[in-house]
């Protein structure tokens, strides 16, 4: 390259030919060159600007940093960019954008923006911890007075209804990866020394903790009573022909999930962040007969670690078969939980809800916390571990890991195993004592 030499030609300055600026081009510690332009035609101007970034990167190697300063929001926009091309690529969902860059531009990047890279440390990301737990009760997000939120088209503003609490030990841990993201993408780029990186560690919570914040279950017997209260429900009179469908439509969805334990999107639900409807179709569904001539059903369904097929319990194929009766002109493309005319719910929280509250059961008499779609299959978990169902068979049906069923849907029933608990005859005898 020919130009002008300066510090024994480890800097050279040039002109392209589009341009009457000069550029540079330095030669790094390391071996490797950084080209940049330093935006001035003037000679002085440019040797100087050249000089002092020239030592500037020196100092920075010497002291164990990069030689090229990156701040951290321009790290976190080109991790976003990189996404966006792997979700153009097909090779991630959409929804891993949709889901991290709101955590990106609320989060991240304000506090994190102007720090270079390679001056993260352990240090930042604990005081960073803290920030983001003050955030909506003392921080920035205390105050806002309003939010946009979006209805059949339609942007409406909403005041805020601060709670003024801490996230939660999920969302602490679901905001983790982005971060993480971006560290080991910076690292890839060589934004970051190899090794520097530092730990981006997940809240743990202890067994109990899990347990006291898991979604309060139903026992068997409110489960029946459920069940024998929609009967009549459905079966009222007076109710016109789209409330009954209205409601065939909550009992059948109730029963379905309570019976297989299925994730409120893998059964049915408007997805709030992409608006787009997801849940089982007719096609997904399968009528088969087990080894023992039982009849079965095998749904596939798409969760949240991908998709799977999965075994319900045989009510399941009864409350289907049923759902066939009701919606005779199906096709195989259309959801299962579409009502007979094929209008769709954006949701059966209120229905649910709804129905819960007047057969009694929508609070947890134990914890007194409201029940709703997700305690469903919190139910049926408990039940299949109470029954002694293989516990990696069970983690496998449900999509979800062995560690969290034992962590999260266990609940100890002394009474249910009060047979083998309470010994032997011989050992209930009070004459021995």
């Amino acid at each position: 390259m020919t130009g002008m030499k300066l510090r024994d030609g480890d800097i050279t300055l040039y002109h392209r030919r589009d341009s009457k600026n000069w550029q540079a081009d330095i030669r790094l510690p390391d071996g490797g060159r950084h080209t940049l332009s330093l935006r001035t035609a003037n000679e002085k101007t440019a040797k100087d600007k050249a000089t002092l970034i020239y030592e500037d990167m020196y100092f920075r190697y010497k002291h164990g940093l990069t030689a090229v300063v990156v701040l951290f929001k321009d790290a976190a926009d080109a991790w976003l960019k990189e996404l966006r091309a792997e979700v153009r690529a097909g090779a991630r969902n959409e929804r891993t954008v949709i889901d991290y860059e709101p955590v990106v531009e609320r989060y991240l990047k304000p506090y994190f923006g102007n720090k270079p890279m390679d001056t993260i440390k352990a240090s930042d990301i604990a005081q960073y911890r803290s920030w983001r737990r003050d955030y909506w009760v003392s921080g920035p997000g205390s105050k806002e007075v309003e939010y946009d939120y979006e209805r059949n088209g339609r942007v409406i503003k909403r005041k805020m209804a601060h709670k003024a609490r801490a996230p939660s030990p999920q969302t602490i841990n679901g905001e983790n990866v982005p971060l993480r993201g971006i560290l080991k993408f910076a690292c890839s780029r060589e934004w970051m020394k190899t090794g520097s990186i530092p730990e981006v560690a997940n809240v743990k919570l202890t067994k109990r903790e899990t347990r006291e914040r898991a979604y309060p279950h139903f026992e068997r017997h409110e489960y029946v009573a459920l069940r024998h209260f929609m009967t009549g429900w459905v079966k009222a009179d007076g109710i016109g022909i789209k409330e009954r469908w209205r409601r065939e439509a909550v009992q059948d969805y109730l029963l379905i999930m309570f019976n297989s334990g299925l994730r409120e999107h893998e059964l049915f639900k408007r997805d709030e962040k992409t608006k787009v409807m997801r849940g089982l179709r007719w096609n997904d569904v399968a009528f088969f007969q087990s080894k023992a001539g039982v009849d079965m059903v095998e749904l596939y369904v798409e969760g949240k670690t991908g998709c799977r097929y999965m075994v319900p319990l045989r009510t399941v194929r009864y409350v289907l078969e049923r759902r066939k009766l009701r919606c005779p002109n199906a096709g195989p493309e259309d959801f299962v939980m579409a009502l007979p005319d094929g209008k769709l719910f954006n949701t059966f929280d209120s229905g649910v809800a709804g129905v819960l509250n007047l057969a009694g059961l929508r609070k947890d008499p134990k914890s007194g916390r409201n029940r709703g779609i997700y305690s469903c299959r919190h139910s049926y978990a408990t039940r299949q571990v109470q029954d002694e169902r293989n516990a990696q068979e069970l983690a496998d049906n449900m999509g979800t890991s062995l560690a969290m069923l034992q962590r999260s849907y266990f609940h100890f029933d002394a009474r249910a195993a009060a047979d083998r608990l309470s010994g032997s005859k011989a050992d209930e005898d009070p004459k021995k004592d």
